[in-house]
């Protein structure tokens, strides 16, 4: 009987010894992969942890291991070994939830796109063979949600609330892949999980229709209901709303960031964003324009939304719970975290896209009382953009000289504007030109003008490329007008466009600047003969942005051909 006891207590120590031997195996291998990560081998790397991944038995470190051994299999480019990789770990541990969650986000960071050759999808490797190519974006995310189906029963049994949460966040992620914006309709289907996707399938669509938010019977769009359970769902879209609703439900640490996640959905079928594409949103505002009707964006309450769908372009209430002005409300005052700054920029920047600039401007000023004026000031730089004097010229058609020339502006919250014009030298310039070219042809070549980031002049057309990165005050240097415009800005730092005269009638090439520095740079411009055009730069010696008014007297004659003159052209 002793022997007995003693035999008994010989191989559980034997066992325990073997267990403990195991794991410092188990460690000791990770240690080595990580070594060999570091250096940037990645094939030895990789070849650890996989001898890791084909355990029988897997801890919650395999999580990590998986992660990195799919980042050597990128680095190798041999992201066609990951596919069997996934597969071969959803297949061996079906109940291992927290692996196959990792699985489902390796998944969904694959390329979507492949070659099916011999029977067989291959994604693009360094050891690529010849066959016919596919997108596989569809059949990805379906294998990614049908992998999530399987593991859900496990994970809900298992996993602690935050656990939980954070999978049925990568299930609602995984849900509105390819789900957004103009394909958002598509989550009216229900995907089949009851098998898996066929990527040998070469009659699948690649690519779906673009459409608008969908409606029902025609008038109001299609709102998702939170169903009673994830079988019961009917749809993708309801699927989507089952599964945010149940994250926030469990975890307050993932609250915020699952309903941005709703907001920019919501922003994608319901917002003005949607209007974007129309004419009429990105004609000129004149200072006549009728504020009010269903058009006048500005007008509208936080409640309503302006926005195309399906059936056209409509103006209507959105439910609390499909309004992502409210929700991003919610989560912009619900807490001082990074989730909390995001949605306040979410909000001012739905505000703009509104018109609504006082209250885009209220958002912004709570913003920086709260989380500072961020990186680089950005919510400083947004706030003055909107409450401060801003102003631009617009590009418009050539202007004979001998008449003034008239600049077409839009400016705001500016009530006089002081400009300077002077004249550039353009035989000077024209010298400089003619000095590199012939030390060049002596062998002497250099950086025009000294300039490291000028091997060549630049051309003479269009105007843009000569004065853009040309130090152009060196030419500058002829003040040859001066004038102070008084401004009458609109109310709720609305744009206003106006007519510039200038005091401008010779011909010859201007450059106009405005002192008190709030004209912005962009510009259209175009080299016109005996004409006045005119083109926006910014100098070099200060953060000044100007317009280039061009006005170029030349001779012409005339050939046998009256339709056609040539400009004389003096050789160098």
């Amino acid at each position: 009987m002793l022997f007995r006891w003693l035999l008994g207590g010989c191989m559980v120590a034997m066992i325990l010894l073997s267990v403990g031997a195991g794991k410092l195996d188990d460690d000791q291998l990770r240690s080595e992969a990580l070594q060999r990560f570091n250096e940037g081998n990645w094939n030895d790397a990789f070849q650890k942890w996989n001898e890791l991944l084909s355990r029988d038995q897997l801890s919650d470190q395999a999580v990590e291991d998986l992660r990195s051994a799919a980042i050597c299999l990128n680095q190798l480019g041999r992201n066609d070994e990951i596919d069997r990789l996934l597969y071969r770990l959803v297949d061996k541990h079906p109940a291992h939830w927290k692996l196959i969650l990792e699985a489902a986000r390796q998944l969904s960071a694959l390329p979507s796109y492949g070659m099916v050759s011999d029977q067989e999808f291959q994604r693009p490797s360094h050891r690529q063979r010849g066959g016919v190519w596919r997108q596989v974006a569809d059949q990805d995310r379906a294998l990614a949600l049908l992998w999530l189906d399987r593991a859900l029963p496990a994970a809900e049994k298992s996993a602690s609330s935050d656990e939980l949460a954070e999978f049925y966040l990568q299930l609602a992620h995984s849900l509105l892949r390819d789900r957004h914006g103009k394909h958002g309709w598509r989550l009216q289907s229900l995907t089949d999980l009851s098998k898996k996707p066929d990527y040998l399938d070469l009659e699948a669509p690649e690519y779906w229709p673009e459409r608008n938010a969908p409606v029902v019977n025609g008038n109001p769009p299609v709102f998702y209901d939170v169903p009673a359970s994830w079988k019961e769902a009917k749809s993708d879209g309801e699927r989507l709303r089952w599964a945010i609703a149940q994250t926030i439900e469990l975890s307050p640490q993932f609250r915020e960031q699952t309903n941005i996640l709703w907001a920019q959905w919501l922003q994608s079928q319901f917002s003005v964003d949607t209007l974007a594409q129309e004419r009429w949103f990105l004609q000129k505002v004149s200072t006549t324009e009728v504020q009010a009707g269903i058009l006048a964006i500005h007008t509208l309450s936080d409640d309503e939304t302006l926005a195309r769908i399906a059936s056209g372009i409509h103006r209507f209430e959105l439910p609390k719970e499909h309004n992502p002005i409210r929700i991003l409300e919610d989560v912009f005052r619900g807490s001082m975290s990074e989730s909390a700054a995001n949605a306040g920029k979410m909000l001012a920047d739905a505000y703009l896209n509104r018109r609504q600039y006082e209250k885009a401007a209220a958002i912004l000023r709570e913003s920086i009382d709260r989380f500072g004026p961020g990186p680089g000031d950005f919510r400083v730089n947004a706030l003055h953009d909107i409450i401060q004097p801003r102003g631009a010229f617009d590009p418009g058609d050539s202007q004979p000289a001998g008449q003034g020339a008239k600049l077409s502006m839009v400016f705001r919250n500016a009530k006089s504007a002081d400009f300077v014009a002077k004249q550039i030298d353009l035989e000077a310039f024209i010298q400089d030109v003619k000095n590199f070219y012939k030390k060049s042809e002596r062998g002497q070549q250099e950086e025009f003008l000294a300039d490291k980031y000028m091997t060549y002049p630049p051309p003479i057309e269009p105007l843009e490329q000569l004065f853009t990165d040309l130090k152009v005050e060196r030419y500058a240097k002829v003040e040859a007008a001066k004038w102070t415009l008084p401004l009458e800005p609109r109310p709720g730092h609305w744009d206003r466009r106006i007519e510039v005269s200038t005091p401008l009638q010779k011909a010859g090439l201007y450059l106009v600047t405005c002192e008190r520095h709030w004209i912005s740079p962009d510009c259209m411009p175009s080299w016109m003969r005996e004409r006045v055009n005119r083109c926006r730069v910014s100098t070099s010696s200060s953060s000044v942005f100007a317009w280039i008014i061009a006005a170029i007297a030349c001779d012409w004659r005339r050939k046998a051909s009256p339709r056609k003159a040539i400009p004389k052209v003096r050789s160098f």
